[in-house]
């Protein structure tokens, strides 16, 4: 009887695991694509971000051209990005509406991307 309890147990801890790490990837696909940078009347800057899978992406701003690292945790977006030998790190809450994304650095600096 002990047995089983334990089994039983660890079956739910199991559950538990999977299913926190379910809904990390189900956030995350809301990411993956060309996001475009938008200014405060809603044109195109000129700033395209690609986030793809793995956490691995690319910007090109101002015609240079770099790398991007990103991941999601706990409600947060997380980019690295590396351009002509310089990186640059942020965190930002995000907010999806329709097509765009909306992020918020901690100074409360909000820039909008669209796909």
């Amino acid at each position: 009887m002990k047995k089983i309890i334990v089994i039983i147990a660890l079956c739910l801890v199991a559950a538990t695991v999977l299913a926190v790490f379910a809904g990390c990837k189900k956030d995350e696909k809301k990411f993956i694509g060309t996001w475009y940078e938008l200014d405060e009347e809603g044109n195109k800057t000129g700033t395209k971000l690609v986030l793809a899978k793995k956490g691995e992406g690319s910007i090109t701003e101002d015609g240079m051209s770099g790398s991007v690292k990103w991941s999601v945790e706990k409600n947060k977006l997380f980019l690295t990005i590396s351009i002509c030998g310089m990186s640059d790190s942020g965190e930002f809450t995000y907010k999806f509406s329709g097509n765009k994304m909306i992020l918020t650095d901690k100074d409360g600096s909000v820039t909008t991307y669209t796909k």
